[in-house]
C-alpha cells in the first residue's frame, strides 16, 4: 500500500513539474480597459494556454465588461477574441467568442454560461488562418480516501474558424472587471524563451 502511493505521490509530481503558470492580477475601472500583447517566437504554427478567474463583473448597457483572450493581426487592427463577458440581461458571466474587423465588433457567439470565480481556461492554436479554440475547466474528482481535489481537462467546449486575416500575436484586454490571469509557460510554443526558462527550473 506504501509503495502504491509513492508511485502515485512521485506521478502527481511530475505532472506538476510539467506545468508551470505565472499569474498576474488585473482591476481595471467601469469604462477603462487594460489592453496588453505577449511577445512570440513561433512561426506560422502556435499553441497558447491561458486561465482567467473573473472575480467581478459590472453589469451596465452603457459599458462593456468582460476579460479576453486576443488573436490579433500584424498591427492589431483586426483581432479574434475569446473570453468571459458580462450579460446585462440576465446579470451573468458568458463565455464567448468575437470578431473585429478593424471598426466594429461583432455580436458576440455565447459558448457556454460561466460564472464568477470559475477558472476558465482556453488552449489557442493555428496553423497558417485555421484557428481552434478549445476550453479547458476544473472538474471535481475523488481521490484516495475519498478525498476531493480538482483536476484541469478539458471540457469539450471547442470554436474552430477560418481567420480573416494572418494571426500574427496574442494580447489580453481586461475591460471594467477584476480578474486574475495564470498563462503556461511549458507547454506552449508561442513563446520559446518561456519554456526555455522553466524548463531549468
Amino acid at each position: 500500500m506504501r509503495l502504491y502511493l509513492l508511485i502515485l505521490l512521485l506521478l502527481f509530481s511530475v505532472e506538476s513539474l510539467s506545468n508551470v503558470l505565472v499569474k498576474s492580477e488585473h482591476s481595471v475601472p467601469v469604462g477603462m480597459a487594460e489592453l496588453n500583447t505577449f511577445k512570440k517566437t513561433c512561426g506560422n504554427k502556435c499553441s497558447f494556454t491561458g486561465y482567467i478567474n473573473v472575480n467581478k463583473l459590472h453589469f451596465s448597457e452603457d459599458v462593456e465588461s468582460g476579460a479576453f483572450l486576443l488573436v490579433r493581426s500584424e498591427g492589431g487592427t483586426k483581432s479574434f477574441s475569446v473570453g468571459i463577458k458580462a450579460n446585462e440581461d440576465d446579470k451573468s458571466a458568458e463565455l464567448v467568442v468575437m470578431f473585429n474587423d478593424g471598426k466594429n465588433n461583432s455580436d458576440s457567439i455565447v459558448l457556454a454560461k460561466s460564472s464568477l470565480n470559475a477558472w476558465e481556461g482556453f488552449l489557442l492554436s493555428w496553423h497558417d488562418k485555421e484557428l481552434l479554440i478549445e476550453n479547458l475547466r476544473s472538474v471535481k474528482k475523488i481521490g484516495l480516501n475519498n478525498t476531493p481535489y480538482s483536476q484541469i481537462e478539458k471540457s469539450g467546449i471547442t470554436y474552430q474558424t477560418t481567420l480573416t486575416f494572418s494571426p500574427d500575436h496574442i494580447a489580453y484586454m481586461f475591460m471594467g472587471s477584476d480578474a486574475e490571469m495564470w498563462i503556461e509557460m511549458k507547454n506552449q510554443n508561442y513563446n520559446s524563451s518561456w519554456k526555455e526558462r522553466y524548463d531549468k527550473n
